[in-house]
């Protein structure tokens, strides 16, 4: 998190259960940047019993961390738990949250900390042209096929028509032979990638 008294980023945890006894923390050198993205890792080390930060890779002071327990209650992410209720609230953006069962070692940090994901296609889905919905960027375009058909009512003509699940527009299946396909593959599927879309069933 964000310490508002120094000005710096924190990786900490509490004593015990009891948030009152104070706390193990890890303060970074690395000053806060406002409206610029920062990548952090902290990484505990039960061994060393140490906690060590990571600010866009760089490694940072490592402190103690000579107590530990077990914490039973949900993830929170953007805000702190106490008996009080819920505090430090943030203010900003937050991406890409990662918890990993093991220490990620500092030449992974590094490679996490400079790995963005990059668009490969991108169908807004709400328009065709001769059975074909271009992909935004210009890139590998939709062939519909079987009786798939874009959905994009002219409201203004029919303000009483159904309005698309997203957008202007989107794509209607029957799930009989309904299909949209690319002509060239978009990802190379040994490596990680990750496909996202708003689907409705309607049957």
């Amino acid at each position: 998190g964000f310490d508002a008294g120094t000005g710096k980023w924190v990786f900490g945890t509490p004593v015990s259960d009891v948030d009152t006894l104070g706390k193990w923390a890890v303060t970074s050198t690395a000053a806060v940047l406002v409206g610029e993205w920062t990548h952090l890792a902290g990484v505990f080390d039960p061994v060393r019993k140490t906690l060590a930060l990571y600010v866009n890779g760089q490694a940072q002071p490592v402190a103690q961390r000579r107590s530990a327990w077990r914490s039973r209650g949900a993830i929170q992410i953007g805000r702190n738990v106490a008996k009080s209720g819920y505090t430090s609230a943030w203010a900003g953006d937050l991406a890409d949250v990662g918890v990993f069962n093991r220490i990620i070692v500092p030449a992974e940090i590094a490679t996490l900390s400079t790995l963005l994901p990059v668009r490969q296609a991108y169908w807004p889905l709400n328009q065709a042209v001769e059975d074909t919905s271009p992909e935004y960027g210009g890139g590998e375009d939709l062939r519909l096929s079987g009786g798939a058909q874009i959905y994009a009512p002219d409201l203004t003509a029919d303000p009483g028509a159904t309005e698309p699940l997203l957008g202007a527009g989107h794509l209607v299946l029957d799930g009989v032979d309904d299909y949209a396909a690319t002509q060239a593959p978009i990802v190379d599927t040994v490596g990680s990638f990750t496909v996202s879309l708003r689907a409705q069933v309607t049957a």
